[in-house]
């Protein structure tokens, strides 16, 4: 349960410095952009490059949380491995199938902390994958709701709560995993 755990730390790690990267990347091109700007020249002679920067910009939110949401997926999967083994991990890749995995192990989705974040996390992933429009069960996610039926923007504004939230929750999910795995085991 350790390994999951810590192996879930380094990649939500590696989605921080993907998503600084992102970051940095975006603005240093901005920068550039506005250095090269001529005075008295036509203000749309770059529109097509910011353009272009938020659409890039755009999509790396997207991936961003793809990713995060690929973490919470995997730790989960790890956790169902370590306490109820191999077989049971493969099915552990469906959401549902998880969430019974889940209930095996003594805990429910409900359980564990910060789960409504995360669902939404999840809802986030697949509306990103899935057309890239705010709709379905994200919509009905407050922060979202207002925005219903429009293209996903400002995640960078939601990043950070479903972070922190991913991490909770991958921390709650294996303490109550690995208490399970020690009433089981005494």
């Amino acid at each position: 349960m350790f390994i999951a755990y810590r192996l879930a730390k380094y990649e939500l790690s590696e989605v921080d410095t993907l998503v600084e990267w992102f970051r940095a990347d975006a603005s240093a091109r901005t920068k550039r952009l506005q250095k090269m700007k001529l005075p008295g020249g036509p203000e749309d002679k770059y529109v097509d490059d910011f353009d272009a920067i938020s659409a890039v910009h755009q999509l790396n939110s997207g991936l961003s949380i793809v990713a995060l949401w690929r973490c919470v997926e995997l730790c989960r999967t790890r956790v169902v491995l370590s306490a109820l083994g191999k077989e049971a991990s493969r099915e552990a890749a469906s959401h549902t199938k998880a969430i019974c995995k889940l209930n095996q192990m003594g805990t429910t989705e409900r359980g564990v902390k910060r789960w409504k974040d995360v669902n939404e996390l999840r809802s986030l992933n697949n509306a990103f994958k899935h057309g890239g429009y705010i709709e379905g069960p994200l919509a009905k996610y407050d922060a979202w709701s207002s925005r219903a039926g429009e293209v996903i923007s400002n995640v960078d504004v939601e990043y950070p709560r479903l972070r922190n939230a991913a991490e909770e929750y991958i921390e709650d999910l294996v303490l109550q995993a690995s208490k399970w795995l020690v009433s089981t085991n005494s």
